[in-house]
C-alpha cells in the first residue's frame, strides 16, 4: 500500500500520510447507497458496510453521523483538539485507557501515538491496543479533517507503554470530518471506524461492541460541547 524510500526499501512517513489521508476521503466519497443504517438514537446515526470489498476486507467498514449547533467557526476545531489531545480526551472519554498517549511529535498536526481501548461488552471484549499515524488539518472556515492508521513502528518504543495481556489491533485508514453545515450555526460530524480488532471473537460481539461504542463517543462529545460552552 504504501511508497517506499528508494534508498532504505521502508515507507516514508510522507507516503504514509498522504496515502491514508487518500484512503479515508475514499471512503467518506462512498455513495451513501453503499451505506447499510445499523443504529439510530436520536440524531447520532450509525451505518456498516459488512462486506467491504476494498483494502481491510476482513473488516467491517462503520460510520457515524450527526450534527451540531456551534456559537462560531472556531468551536469545530476546539471539540476536536479536546478529542484529540490525549491530556483531554483522557479526562473525558472512558473508552480509552490512561497508558494512550503520543508516542513521537513529527509536526503540530501529525503524531505516532498508542491508544488502549477499555475492555468492551462486559470484558468480553478485552483491551485492545492500536499504534496510529494520526493528523489532521482545520480549513479556513473553521471545518476540521482528521485522518489516522495503524502503522509499523519501533517496537522498543512500544514495549515502553504496552501491557502484557492486550491484543494488538489494526486500524486501516479512518477518521473524522467535521464541515458547515446549511445554516449559520449548523455544523455535520462525520466519524469513519475501520478497525481488525484481532484475537478470537465472534463477529457478533463486532457487530454489537463498535455501533454501541460509537454512538457512546457522539453522546460524549456532544456533553463535552456543552461544558466547553461550544
Amino acid at each position: 500500500m504504501c511508497i517506499r524510500d528508494r534508498s532504505t526499501g521502508v515507507p516514508s512517513m510522507d507516503s504514509h500520510i498522504k496515502e491514508i489521508r487518500q484512503e479515508f476521503e475514499k471512503k467518506l466519497s462512498l455513495p451513501q447507497s453503499e451505506w447499510k443504517e445499523d443504529t439510530k438514537d436520536g440524531d447520532i446515526v450509525v451505518y456498516s458496510i459488512k462486506k467491504w470489498k476494498g483494502i481491510g476486507s476482513e473488516a467491517a467498514l462503520w460510520k457515524v453521523e450527526t450534527s451540531f449547533t456551534f456559537k462560531d467557526k472556531d468551536s469545530a476545531a476546539t471539540l476536536f483538539l479536546a478529542n484529540h489531545d490525549w491530556d483531554k480526551r483522557l479526562k473525558w472519554d472512558p473508552s480509552v485507557t490512561a497508558k494512550s498517549r503520543t508516542l513521537k511529535k513529527i509536526d503540530d498536526h501529525v503524531s505516532v501515538d498508542y491508544s488502549a481501548s477499555a475492555p468492551a461488552l462486559g470484558g468480553l471484549i478485552s483491551t485492545r491496543e492500536f499504534i496510529d499515524l494520526r493528523c489532521y488539518e482545520i480549513g479556513p472556515d473553521g471545518g476540521v479533517l482528521a485522518w489516522s492508521g495503524s502503522i509499523d513502528y519501533d517496537q522498543e518504543e512500544v514495549k515502553k507503554v504496552a501491557e502484557k495481556g492486550n491484543v494488538r489491533g489494526w486500524n486501516f485508514p479512518c477518521g473524522m470530518r467535521i464541515s458547515k453545515g446549511t445554516g449559520d450555526k449548523d455544523w455535520n460530524m462525520t466519524i469513519v471506524w475501520h478497525t481488525d480488532l484481532k484475537g478470537m471473537l465472534p463477529k457478533r460481539s463486532i457487530n454489537a461492541a463498535i455501533p454501541s461504542t460509537m454512538i457512546a463517543t457522539v453522546k460524549n462529545l456532544k456533553k463535552l460541547a456543552v461544558t466547553l460552552g461550544l
